[in-house]
């Protein structure tokens, strides 16, 4: 096998827990943020504790025993560095630093951690020892007779015995396994990213500690109800009962951050070296996406491209209800959705957002969010019928429609106007039903069966399909959502 089909062949991995950048170099330099668990998520390697106010975790025998063998990595890794180390109760994240080329990808650097401080800690707690001892009953009370049998066996059938036996043993291991299969790892590509993850790691403690604290606000919520519609949820459920919600919306050519396209090249990745890892060596600049990156100042605010005067009367407006005791709600598409709930935030004020996508089975918001989720001004929504996806999901016109329409609805009286060209009612809230499998609780929508009945059959009438359009966009939320019928939209040239 040539060495471009071993590297083709190490790229073709795929780890239960998840690579994070297809086509990367797993072997080559970079700095990569990797996490491993705790079989069954036993509190294994230590217990939070908090003393002074402060959270932290009291490392056990078996937390002491992988602290050092990640001590090791450099010396059994020439070219590897570590750079930081958070060890929790049932996890670890660790940054290293891979400074060149090295003969094996990632995995193995991992594989070894892993594989070291499970024989030592299986060495430790003598499991081998343990097996014999639940074995010796059964082994003294067979007959001399089998024994002489077994003496008697021929050289194929030992074979097989040894074998068996070596099953059984590898059964007892797995019977006290120490890690869970595979790990996740992160190529920590943009500029700031490395600051972002060690504060991130050293702060794992006091999100855990808040977590214990306030169980119910980071519990993720399989199915929430709200105005007929089911969701997944996390953070403050209670907000969904406010008497007033105010819906937030604003059009992307009202506000603008500024942005610099980010590129993947492995050139790219050779030219830069961040100043944060300058004394560990040179390693590669983390190489940029290829996408759009927000820039931002000093203290981490986003930067402003353009601003207006219909923005700035929208953030007064919301800032204003929210400042009244009304919940804000926002999908947060657009840049200018995310400004106001950013200030809204910052005012200390409460907010529904909502997601594209689904939450995964352990999970809690992340950054400033995670504060907000603590101190209950936060939920986060998603329709239970939008599977989980790992990373960032782009957003579509029709995930952008579909958010926009479940605000209207849970805003009710305060929904916002929105105008969608080229999209009828009727297919937006006929989605809508779908991903959240409820029945639509619009204002103005109550119809005995008869009538449900009769329009339901004038639909096989292009007339009669006509006029029930009319009459549904007619609906007092109808009436804000400004939707065009499809012979409108046809007419403008426009595509549904």
């Amino acid at each position: 096998m040539t060495d471009e089909q071993k590297n083709a062949f190490k790229q073709e991995v795929k780890h239960r827990m998840g690579r994070r950048l297809n086509g990367w170099d797993y072997a080559g330099r970079g700095i990569y943020m990797i996490t491993i668990t705790i079989e069954g998520r036993r509190p294994l390697l230590g217990r939070l504790v908090k003393i002074g106010g402060e959270w932290s975790v009291e490392l056990s025998a078996a937390g002491r025993i992988v602290q050092d063998c990640l001590a090791e990595i450099p010396t059994q890794w020439p070219g590897v560095s570590l750079i930081a180390v958070q060890l929790m109760p049932d996890h670890l994240h660790f940054i290293v630093f891979v400074e060149r080329q090295q003969q094996k990808p990632l995995g193995a650097i991992v594989g070894s951690l892993k594989a070291k401080s499970t024989s030592r800690y299986l060495a430790a707690h003598d499991f081998g020892a343990s097996a014999k001892a639940q074995n010796s009953a059964s082994a003294k009370a067979q007959s001399s007779a089998s024994a002489m049998a077994q003496e008697n066996l021929g050289a194929s059938a030992k074979a097989q015995n040894q074998a068996a036996s070596a099953k059984a043993q590898n059964q007892t291991q797995n019977g006290a396994k120490f890690w869970a299969q595979g790990y996740v790892d992160l190529v920590l590509l943009r500029r700031g990213q490395l600051e972002k993850m060690i504060a991130y790691l050293r702060d794992n403690p006091r999100r855990l500690g808040v977590k214990r604290e306030h169980p119910d606000l980071f519990k993720v919520l399989r199915d929430v109800e709200a105005k007929g519609m089911h969701f997944s949820a996390i953070g403050n459920h209670f907000l969904l009962e406010a008497p007033v919600i105010f819906q937030v919306q604003c059009s992307r050519s009202f506000f603008a951050y500024r942005r610099e396209r980010l590129d993947t090249s492995p050139q790219a990745a050779k030219r830069r070296t961040p100043p944060q890892a300058a004394k560990r060596g040179t390693p590669p600049q983390a190489p940029r996406c290829s996408t759009w990156r927000i820039l931002r100042d000093a203290q981490g605010r986003p930067l402003v491209e353009k601003t207006t005067p219909e923005f700035e009367a929208k953030v007064a407006a919301a800032l204003e209800a929210a400042k009244r005791g009304a919940v804000l709600i926002s999908p947060c598409i657009s840049n200018g959705e995310r400004e106001i709930a950013r200030r809204a935030f910052e005012a200390g004020y409460r907010i529904i957002t909502l997601q594209n996508k689904g939450f995964p089975p352990i999970y809690k918001p992340g950054g400033k969010l995670f504060d907000k989720c603590a101190a209950g001004n936060l939920l986060m929504l998603a329709p239970i019928n939008w599977p989980y996806v790992p990373g960032e999901k782009p957003p579509t016109r029709e995930s952008s429609l579909v958010l926009n329409r479940i605000a209207q609805l849970l805003a009710g009286e305060g929904a916002a106007e929105i105008d969608y060209k080229g999209a009828t009612m009727r297919g937006i809230d006929d989605m809508v039903k779908n991903l959240c499998a409820g029945n639509l609780a619009a204002s103005g929508q109550a119809q005995n069966g008869a009538s449900a009945k009769a329009q339901n059959q004038a639909q096989n009438s292009t007339s009669s399909q006509a006029q029930n359009e009319a009459e549904y966009c007619a609906s007092p939320l109808a009436v804000k959502f400004h939707c065009a019928s499809p012979r409108a939209a046809k007419n403008q040239g426009e595509e549904l």
